[in-house]
């Protein structure tokens, strides 16, 4: 299909964006611009940026940086044609050479997806609302799980190493990780149980004791990676879009429990978010939370 919008109209029209805290403040700019490029990466942060812009009548979302990569257009795809999950259509997919040292920038367009972020809906949401967000939090995942491909080998979308990743880049410097590391369940644990950590009260487990708490030959799962309430959006009371996949890939089978226990963790301030994720969790495994608690201990103890 065809993008509904050229890099230079991107650019343009980015000039004149706003960020997305939560809320986008569109500008609808028609006939295009010309002239300089202000818009900027965000100083001292990730290689990435967020901006709302509107071709016409058409409101549009673009991520755009040094750190952003085709393959999240590529997952979106992938997913909303073998799910229903609601998520923003793609638009267009561009990048281009930025200077002399062989970086690419990297724009998605997508669709803007109404409402806001879960994390700062909650608080508004009836209880009825909440046990509907949660029962379509179960069937994201469930849908998700279900999108297997044969797959035995933990990776992320697209191949690699898990080395791109989120959960793994911090780990580099001092723990490097080969192309073949963390491919097994076994092995995705046995990683960490490698790295010396320090003595913290309530985790003086060896590491064939921590191994002991999962099955180490289950097969992986597909995961969006990074289920969170700042990744959903939502709107009318329901879930609206899942953004942000750039995470997505198949991952132990306890990815879902740990991520979502972990997100619990940092919202317990706000009354009934606690709940409403671990509901979500049940349902695939009743031990989930046995299963996040000994991996959150475990990693908080390497972080």
């Amino acid at each position: 299909m065809a993008a509904m919008v050229t890099l230079e109209e991107v650019k343009a029209l980015l000039r004149y964006s706003a960020n997305l805290k939560p809320k986008p403040v569109c500008t609808n700019l028609n006939p295009v611009p010309t002239g300089p490029e202000p818009y900027t990466l965000p100083q001292g942060g990730t290689g990435h940026a967020v901006r709302a812009i509107v071709k016409g009548d058409t409101p549009m979302v673009v991520k755009f940086g040094l750190e952003v990569y085709a393959r999240e257009a590529e997952v979106m795809n992938y997913v909303a044609s073998r799910t229903s999950i609601p998520m923003p259509r793609i638009y267009g997919v561009f990048t281009e050479a930025v200077g002399q040292s062989g970086s690419a920038m990297t724009y998605i367009v997508q669709e803007h997806v109404p409402g806001m972020r879960l994390e700062h809906a909650f608080e508004s949401l009836s209880g009825s609302e909440r046990d509907a967000t949660a029962r379509q939090l179960k069937d994201i995942l469930t849908q998700l799980r279900g999108l297997t491909d044969g797959q035995t080998r933990l990776q992320p979308f697209g191949g690699g190493s898990w080395a791109r990743t989120f959960w793994f880049k911090n780990f580099q410097r001092n723990f490097p990780i080969s192309d073949e590391d963390a491919r097994t369940t076994r092995s995705f644990l046995e990683y960490f149980t490698k790295i010396k950590s320090r003595s913290i009260q309530g985790c003086d487990w060896t590491p064939d004791e921590f191994l002991s708490f999962f099955d180490l030959d289950c097969a992986p799962i597909f995961s969006y990676g990074d289920i969170t309430p700042w990744n959903i959006m939502v709107y009318n009371g329901r879930i609206s879009g899942v953004v942000d996949w750039v995470e997505a890939g198949w991952y132990p089978y306890f990815w879902d429990s740990f991520v979502l226990e972990r997100a619990a963790d940092r919202f317990w301030q706000i009354k009934g978010v606690d709940a409403m994720l671990r509901a979500a969790l049940l349902e695939f495994f009743p031990e989930g939370d046995k299963f996040a608690i000994h991996w959150g201990v475990q990693w908080d103890n390497y972080w």
